[in-house]
C-alpha cells in the first residue's frame, strides 16, 4: 500500500467515527427531548386532574347543602346555572387532558 492509500483510510476512519459520534449525540438528544415532552405533559395532565378534582369537591359540597333546600323550595335558577358551568368546566378540564399531544 502507498502512503496516499493510507491517508485516505485514515481520512475515512475519522469521517466515519465523526458520524457514528454524531449520529449517537443526535440521538441521545432526541431520547432527552422525548423525556422532557413525556414530563411535561405528564405535569399538564396532573394539573387538569388535581383542577377537576378541587371543582368536584366544591361541587359535591355545594350539593351538599343546595340539595335539602332544593327537595324543600324547589330549584334556584342561578344556583342550577352554576352547577352547569362546574360540570362544564370539568369536562372541559378532562377533554383537555385527554386531548394532550
Amino acid at each position: 500500500m502507498e502512503a496516499g492509500d493510507f491517508l485516505e483510510l485514515a481520512t475515512a476512519y475519522y469521517k466515519d467515527k465523526v458520524e457514528r459520534e454524531s449520529i449517537k449525540k443526535i440521538h441521545l438528544s432526541y431520547q432527552e427531548l422525548l423525556v422532557a415532552d413525556a414530563d411535561a405533559r405528564r405535569q399538564t395532565a396532573k394539573e387538569y386532574i388535581l383542577s377537576m378534582a378541587k371543582l368536584r369537591i366544591c361541587l359535591q359540597k355545594f350539593e351538599m347543602h343546595y340539595n335539602p333546600i332544593k327537595e324543600k323550595y324547589g330549584c334556584i335558577d342561578a344556583a342550577e346555572k352554576k352547577v352547569s358551568e362546574i360540570k362544564r368546566q370539568i369536562r372541559m378540564y378532562s377533554d383537555k387532558k385527554n386531548h394532550l399531544r
